[in-house]
């Protein structure tokens, strides 16, 4: 494909989106309108892929047709949409396949060979990255809240009914972009999340763990292992965002003590057995406490009063012995600040 051909199919969604008269939410109302947004998106989202995998290291089509998308404010747009998203949100609804393209575009764009592509090595800027923090994070932190007040306060929506495994689904893809963009820009995802989105993803992380917790207590009773499944991976990709939002990063670490008891350091703490004995979930759980009481008194008490210091220790000491493990503790928590 050549840049001229790449550059005419990513107007054609952009477009789209931009010219549109009607509000947003007469656009979520408008099945055809919506539908037709999504054949569009869709389209264009397939062609992106197509020219990323082309041989040699091509990725000049890839550049041109992200260009134009950025330039003409189309993650803005996608913003706009995003936030007035609300549940419940059926399998075979339309609003469905635009949330999930959605979220598959921004995964693509957050992977690490997007983000080379936009990387200045000079000011060590990321034109990705600044797109996304000037628009919220698109908005995917805002709509996967919203999707969970659908049934009402966090806590009490969290022992009424199973959550859609749409909406899990979704909240994984969410989350795995958030610690995609913190991996290579903690301070974005750390600053953003503490301020313009806080009550937000405060919110969301409460919702989440008090969810999972009401599961795996079984008084859900109709929930499906293909469903168990989905929420461990949701819980799982949580906790490695908690770990990122609080490292050496003081202010957000009391942020986990925020609220009503049990507030969300608790919620971590008393998450089943199996995240500190499973070597692949024990991986996640601890650096994830560690990087949230690190040089923090009261976080440290609550973690003490809730996880013996005993299972810490022994972590650490098979950890430090396991190439595996030290390359995934050290990719999450500096290997400095834990060595024994």
């Amino acid at each position: 494909m050549d840049p001229q051909s790449a550059k005419y199919a990513a107007t054609r969604v952009c477009d789209f989106l931009l010219s549109s008269t009607n509000p947003t939410e007469t656009l979520l109302a408008d099945c055809d309108a919506l539908l037709t947004t999504v054949a569009a998106f869709s389209s264009t989202l397939d062609v992106i892929r197509a020219a990323f995998r082309v041989p040699c290291g091509d990725f000049v089509p890839v550049k041109f047709m992200l260009e134009y998308l950025f330039s003409r404010g189309f993650v803005a747009k996608l913003r706009d949409i995003l936030v007035v998203v609300h549940g419940p949100l059926s399998s075979s609804a339309p609003i469905l396949l635009l949330v999930q393209t959605a979220l598959s575009f921004l995964e693509f764009v957050t992977q690490e060979g997007i983000f080379r592509l936009w990387a200045d090595h000079e000011s060590g800027e990321n034109t990705v990255v600044k797109v996304l923090q000037e628009t919220d994070l698109a908005g995917i932190v805002t709509m996967i809240d919203s999707l969970c007040m659908f049934s009402g306060p966090s806590r009490i929506a969290a022992t009424l009914r199973p959550q859609p495994i749409e909406i899990v689904r979704a909240g994984v893809s969410v989350m795995r972009i958030l610690n995609s963009i913190a991996s290579y820009h903690l301070d974005v995802i750390q600053s953003t999340l503490s301020s313009s989105l806080r009550a937000d993803f405060l919110h969301m992380i409460v919702f989440w763990l008090s969810h999972y917790h009401t599961w795996h207590a079984g008084a859900l009773t109709t929930i499906s292992g293909e469903e168990e499944c989905e929420a461990e991976a949701l819980v799982a990709e949580l906790l490695t965002l908690l770990g990122y939002f609080s490292l050496f990063n003081q202010e957000n670490q009391n942020l986990l003590r925020f609220g009503t008891s049990p507030v969300i350091l608790q919620l971590v703490c008393e998450l089943p057995f199996r995240f500190l004995s499973d070597p692949r979930l024990a991986d996640i759980f601890f650096p994830t406490l560690m990087a949230g009481f690190l040089n923090n008194v009261e976080n440290k008490r609550i973690v003490e009063a809730n996880v013996s210091p005993l299972f810490f220790q022994k972590y650490l000491a098979k950890a430090h012995n396991r190439v595996d493990a030290v390359g995934t503790f050290n990719g999450r928590f500096p290997r400095g600040s834990w060595e024994i």
